[in-house]
């Protein structure tokens, strides 16, 4: 499992609580990982896109994606642009994109 954090002044330290908490009520049979995205007080979808592409490059297997507040809003327009390979949960989500922001060149899909 792969966790995008939110934004903001200490938004990583926060959010790595509750992936820990995901973690321990999860158990072994999951591995949740929580990177510490850049610049979490400026966010640049560019420079997290990459980073998650990184992060998915070194994954092996099924990857659930989960994302709290622009985490979440992030990971949906990262879906959004992407082949549906991963599950997205999404919590709280205050970001909002254009719709020239979001676009897909597959038809059918945002």
């Amino acid at each position: 499992m792969l966790f995008i954090h939110g934004a903001g002044a200490g938004a990583y330290a926060e959010d790595r609580l509750l992936a820990g908490s995901l973690q321990h009520a999860l158990g072994t049979s999951c591995r949740v990982a929580c990177p510490q995205m850049p610049d979490e007080e400026n966010v640049s979808y560019p420079a997290w896109k990459a980073q998650i592409d990184a992060r998915l490059d070194s994954l092996n297997g099924p990857v659930a994606l989960v994302g709290h507040s622009v985490g979440g809003s992030l990971l949906l327009k990262y879906l959004c642009e992407r082949p549906a390979r991963q599950l997205a949960v999404a919590a709280d989500i205050k970001q909002q994109w254009r719709a020239q922001e979001v676009t897909s060149d597959q038809p059918g899909r945002v």
